[in-house]
């Protein structure tokens, strides 16, 4: 394993205990993903894991990054944000 693909899991591990190891909507420990609170586009979508932790710890230090589960992320990425549903612990 390359010395940059380690610091990317180091980082991200890192990020998710500074931001709470736990999705904001449903309170779910498993499956996280990070997510901009105010969305940027996606390039991030198509860089390098080492890239994309980079690009996330940019958004964490602006304050724009959440932690939510791929489920949430997904249903909110679905739905334009005014009419996005907060999901409960009782949803998954």
């Amino acid at each position: 394993m390359s010395r940059q693909v380690e610091w990317a899991r180091r980082k991200r591990a890192e990020l998710l205990r500074q931001l709470g190891a736990f999705c904001v909507d449903c309170g779910a420990t498993n499956c996280l993903t990070f997510d901009c609170i105010r969305p940027t586009g996606d390039i991030h979508h198509r860089m390098s894991s080492v890239q994309r932790i980079s690009y996330y710890v940019r958004q964490a230090r602006a304050g724009n990054l959440q932690v939510r589960c791929s489920e949430c992320n997904s249903r909110k990425g679905a739905n334009e944000l005014p009419r996005y549903r907060r999901c409960t612990a009782t949803d998954k």
